[in-house]
Order: C-alpha cells, then sequence, then structure tokens
C-alpha cells in the first residue's frame, strides 16, 4: 500500500514542478542588445563541463573542502534514489547493496556537517525555516535509506519519509534542482556569446 503512495506522491511532484517549469519558460527574456562575439554553443558546453570544476570559480577554489562535502551529500542522494527505484527487488542486489548503504552513508555524513554548518556558521544569519526543513528532510530521506539498504525491515519507515519529501519538494528549495539546468543554460548562452565564458577562452 505504501508503495502505491510513493508513486502518487512522485506523480503529484512531478506534476507540480511540470507547472512551475512551463511558468518558468514563459518567462519573456530581455533581447541581447550587444553584438554576439562568439558561438553560444561554445559557451554551453562549458557552463556543463568545465565550469562546474571547482577551480572554475572562486568560492569553490577558497572552500573546497565544503565543495566535496557538498558532492559527496549529493552522491548519497543520487544513492538513496537509486535505493528507492529497486526497493521492491533490492534483495536481489545480494552484498552489493552494501556497497549502495556505504555512499548513502557517506552522503548523510555530508548532510549532517552541512546541517551543522548552517546552524553555526556565517550561513546563519540567511537561513530561513525552510533551509533547515528541507536539509533535515533529504537528510533524513538518506538516513531511513540507509538503513533500508541494510536492512529491509526499514522499508515503512523509508517509504513515508519519502512520501512526505515528494509532496513537500515543490514547494521548498529542494526544487533548486529545477533551476539548476536553466542557470547553466542560460549562463552559457550569455557569457559565450559575450566570450567571456567557453572553450573559444
Amino acid at each position: 500500500m505504501l508503495g502505491w503512495i510513493v508513486i502518487l506522491s512522485f506523480l503529484f511532484c512531478i506534476f507540480m514542478l511540470l507547472q512551475r517549469t512551463v511558468s518558468f519558460v514563459k518567462v519573456q527574456n530581455k533581447r541581447e542588445l550587444a553584438p554576439p562575439k562568439f558561438n553560444p554553443l561554445s559557451g554551453i558546453l562549458y557552463s556543463f563541463t568545465l565550469g562546474m570544476a571547482p577551480w572554475a570559480k572562486e568560492s569553490t577554489r577558497r572552500h573546497w573542502i565544503l565543495y566535496v562535502r557538498g558532492i559527496l551529500f549529493h552522491v548519497g542522494i543520487f544513492a538513496s534514489f537509486f535505493v528507492l527505484a529497486i526497493s521492491p527487488w533490492i534483495s536481489l542486489l545480494g552484498d552489493w547493496r552494501y556497497l549502495f548503504s556505504f555512499t548513502i552513508g557517506v552522503g548523510f555524513a555530508g548532510g549532517v556537517a552541512g546541517f551543522f554548518i548552517r546552524m553555526f556558521g556565517k550561513e546563519k544569519a540567511l537561513s530561513t525555516p525552510d533551509d533547515y526543513a528541507s536539509l533535515a528532510l533529504i537528510t533524513l530521506f538518506q538516513l531511513t535509506a540507509l538503513a533500508f539498504s541494510s536492512i529491509d525491515a526499514w522499508s515503512n519507515a523509508f517509504y513515508i519519509i519519502t512520501i512526505i519529501m515528494f509532496v513537500y519538494i515543490p514547494f521548498s528549495k529542494i526544487r533548486h534542482f529545477l533551476y539548476f539546468f536553466f542557470s547553466r543554460f542560460f549562463f552559457g548562452v550569455k557569457y559565450g556569446t559575450r566570450g567571456v565564458a567557453g572553450f573559444h577562452r
């Protein structure tokens, strides 16, 4: 029964995110007045590849430990979603399931570290209740995924947290993953056309 509710909550999440995407795409962008200097495709390609490398931005060059923490946290999220997708057949993985347990565990540790950094670091002044709720929910999602990937009896707890997460995503900052692709695309187009960023440099 919980499995079907997970599916329904997932469909609800996708529907709400599609609505937001449509409204976002409809927004009119201001036309560039400056003549283009280079092909924007070079900027787009750079934006989705080397433009995301840690040395491409000053903030990540100066705070590489936080960059690594973020990478591990998101890898744990992807592993948790994979465990969710194969949850009805996870026993077929055999001992390989513990590889996912380890990966999710590392991501969970990154989530806990991020929570304390937000609570006691410089980000505290800028944080909102949704920041804490979103991070706590995703970290709890990883924790229950970690438990379920090791012990089948945790399936109900994993599904319940997943349902809450899917319902909450469209109304929270977790939906930032939706804007990631748009932001990288427009960054590549704008600065690639101007010749500021891209493989032509």
